[in-house]
């Protein structure tokens, strides 16, 4: 569950934004996993960013 939906950032400004997930145990145990977290404008949604990371017990090494 996500604590914001919206987070307001000045035009040009870059902020961190902490995130904290919760892999569930599978049969072995939790896997590692990949998540994409995509960042839109509201005010004009062509301008958006995405990164995809690999989290979870050893990251998949």
């Amino acid at each position: 569950m996500l604590e914001h939906n919206v987070i307001e950032v000045e035009a040009g400004k870059t902020i961190d934004v902490p995130v904290y997930i919760k892999i569930p145990n599978g049969k072995e145990g939790p896997k590692p996993t990949e998540l994409t977290f995509t960042a839109v404008s509201e005010t004009n949604t062509s301008l958006k960013a995405s990164i995809t990371h690999r989290a979870g017990p050893g990251k998949g090494k």
